[in-house]
């Protein structure tokens, strides 16, 4: 009663509770909202702080030289541990950091970046002079003997371009830039890794974990579909079948052949010889590796071929334990596309396309019934195309201090 004969109706102090109800909810939802966008917050921005000092561990591990494990300590308190291992023509960098229970993990591959001033071709001073025949077009900087390019004619392809070449022309040294120490022996994998009796039909491997090996003690024919950190050995050799996917897979075998239309990521190495079929597509990044052995001084030549439309994106690479003059290992490009680094200690036949560099000891021309010495036929190479991104095995000695870059998560 507020005064003689007048009272509030009961109704209004019903809807004023309820409406101070309403807003002690309101009022409680909004602090309830406001404490959890701020957990929100903080929890985004630890994940931010420890991504970033993941990524930041991801960088020192890239420029590290030992492969055992490390571990730095983040000014925001995240403890991170990495590793660095080779993984074909390439490097493989693991990190995970971790912040009381939470933790994020990732592993790269990384490469060399290509540098401007590389060569299209480097060709030993041996002084001789090189003839173009056909079709043959050399665009970049090319260092090799004094004598230089000349114009050249065989059965019926005399060289039809305008300049014998579109760059300068530069003094080579009397052999090959050398190379860096690098082990390309896989025994190591072999003894750590995890063993499988039978290779499942579809399966995914972590970096962060210790290598699956499957290894064959004769041959093997691959059909599967295979991604990231294993390795497929075989003691003979390995067949991979066009229906197979892989990526990222490491291949290693005396003998390595990708059948016909084949499409995948892979490194291999063999010990004496690689053969891509018509049409097989190996996806950057990917190596074709012949390190030939002292044992094999009784073999044919050990050769990696590349067949008609058969395209390889990131680096071939040819070297032996114990270089034999009469018989030096051999690349054979027919028809085919390249683009990245090649590196041949011996002979190179080269009928295709390069977009990037070739080093080779020498060049080969087979046609006719008979082989030509310093010849090029219908080549085309040029460094002037590479995609800025692109980058390269970091095989040379030189560039031990090389930049290096990440070139894909795997």
């Amino acid at each position: 009663m507020l005064s003689k004969g007048r009272y509030i109706d009961s109704s209004a102090l019903g809807y004023a509770l309820s409406f101070l109800l309403l807003i002690g909810m309101v009022c409680s939802g909004a602090v309830f909202i406001s404490s959890v966008y701020k957990r929100e917050s903080n929890s985004y921005q630890l994940d931010e702080h420890m991504l970033f000092n993941n990524y930041l561990s991801l960088k020192i591990g890239a420029q590290a030289g030992v492969s055992e494990q490390q571990s730095v300590m983040h000014i925001s308190g995240d403890t991170s541990k990495y590793s660095k291992k080779s993984w074909g023509g390439f490097e493989v960098v693991n990190a995970i950091t971790q912040h009381k229970n939470r933790v994020v993990q990732k592993s790269v591959m990384i490469g060399s970046v290509a540098k401007k001033e590389m060569p299209c071709l480097y060709l030993p001073d041996y002084r001789q002079a090189i003839k173009l025949c056909g079709e043959t077009k050399i665009e970049g900087d090319v260092y090799m003997s004094k004598r230089g390019f000349e114009r050249g004619h065989i059965s019926g392809a005399p060289f039809s371009g305008d300049k014998l070449i579109y760059g300068k022309q530069l003094r080579a040294k009397k052999s090959l830039p050398n190379l860096k120490d690098r082990d390309f022996d896989i025994l190591n994998e072999l003894k750590n890794g995890i063993d499988l009796d039978n290779l499942p039909q579809d399966s995914t491997f972590s970096f962060m974990e210790r290598t699956t090996v499957f290894r064959s003690n004769s041959s093997a024919e691959i059909t599967q579909n295979l991604q990231g950190n294993i390795l497929l050995f075989a003691k003979d050799s390995l067949v991979i079948k066009s229906s197979a996917s892989l990526r990222n897979v490491l291949l290693v075998a005396p003998v390595i052949r990708f059948e016909k239309g084949f499409t995948g990521n892979v490194q291999a190495i063999a010990e004496h010889r690689i053969v891509c079929e018509e049409r097989v597509f190996l996806k950057y990044p990917s190596t074709l590796i012949l390190n030939e052995k002292s044992g094999a001084i009784n073999r044919d030549q050990s050769k990696i071929e590349l067949k008609n439309n058969a395209k390889v994106l990131g680096g071939v690479l040819l070297t032996s334990e114990h270089p034999n003059y009469r018989r030096q290992v051999h690349l054979d490009v027919q028809n085919a596309f390249v683009a990245g680094l090649i590196y041949n200690q011996g002979e190179t036949q080269f009928i295709g396309e390069l977009v990037g560099s070739l080093y080779t000891s020498k060049l080969i021309l087979n046609h006719g019934g008979g082989t030509y010495s310093g010849h090029l036929l219908n080549a085309k190479i040029s460094n002037r195309d590479l995609p800025k991104d692109f980058a390269l095995p970091n095989w040379f000695e030189k560039d031990k201090n090389a930049e290096l870059k990440f070139i894909a998560c795997i």
